[in-house]
């Protein structure tokens, strides 16, 4: 391994994770919002 840092690699993997975990997390509140209109309707 040589040249690569495992450091950046587990930043990079980091980063990832944290995208997915927005996405996530937006999709998420989409929804409960949605089904809590539905609810409320």
């Amino acid at each position: 391994m040589s040249g690569r840092k495992p450091w950046e690699e587990l930043n990079k993997k980091e980063k990832l994770i944290r995208a997915v975990l927005m996405i996530c997390a937006v999709l998420l509140g989409i929804v409960l919002a949605k089904l809590s209109a539905d609810f409320l309707r």
